[in-house]
């Protein structure tokens, strides 16, 4: 889940399938939802950060990969970006257009489960543990359309890590972001 920066008291989450995109209040009824142009294979995450010229973005991480194996399946792992719509508007229910960023890690696959995204569209990706220490990764700016080796910023724990351990989701605090320059 992700609180909305353009529309106050609007919260955007998903389904685990991977399809629409469903706009909440506070009280979790629903506002509106929005079918993706694409499909998700394992979808993760998603989060809220300014982009482009003043307007805010929906980005939803593609990014899991439970049995570590969607790369030698050519399924691509991916980060995807909307332009935040109005869930109060016409438009609801209308096909959510997406940029796609694919990405690849390198020291091979891991299921990933965080997106963290902060101003400036700085990316930050984190794996679940399940079989590997816990991860944080960088996507080395800007966002692009070819496929982008993340790197490396810290291992969290030095082996995996059991069950209510693992890391499952991410979130950043847009009070916390003014000022900050990195993570």
């Amino acid at each position: 889940m992700a609180v909305s920066l353009r529309y106050p008291g609007v919260f955007w989450t998903h389904n685990d399938a991977g399809l629409v995109v469903f706009a909440l209040d506070g009280e979790g009824e629903l506002l509106a939802r929005y079918p993706l142009d694409r499909r998700m294979y394992d979808w993760e995450d998603i989060a809220v950060s300014m982009c482009g010229e003043g307007d805010s973005c929906l980005y939803m991480a593609d990014l899991g990969d439970n049995y570590e194996e969607r790369e030698t399946q050519n399924v691509p792992v991916r980060l995807l970006r909307a332009s935040e719509p109005d869930p109060r508007a016409k438009a609801n229910g209308e096909t959510l257009v997406t940029e796609s960023f694919p990405i690849r890690l390198p020291d091979g696959e891991r299921d990933i489960e965080a997106l963290l995204v902060l101003p400036g569209e700085r990316v930050y990706a984190v794996t679940k543990g399940r079989n590997h220490p816990v991860t944080v990764y960088r996507y080395p700016p800007p966002l692009r359309a070819d496929t982008v080796v993340l790197e490396e910023v810290q291992r969290l724990t030095q082996r995996a890590r059991i069950l209510p351990r693992q890391v499952t989701g991410g979130a950043v605090s847009a009070g916390w972001c003014r000022g900050a320059t990195d993570v």
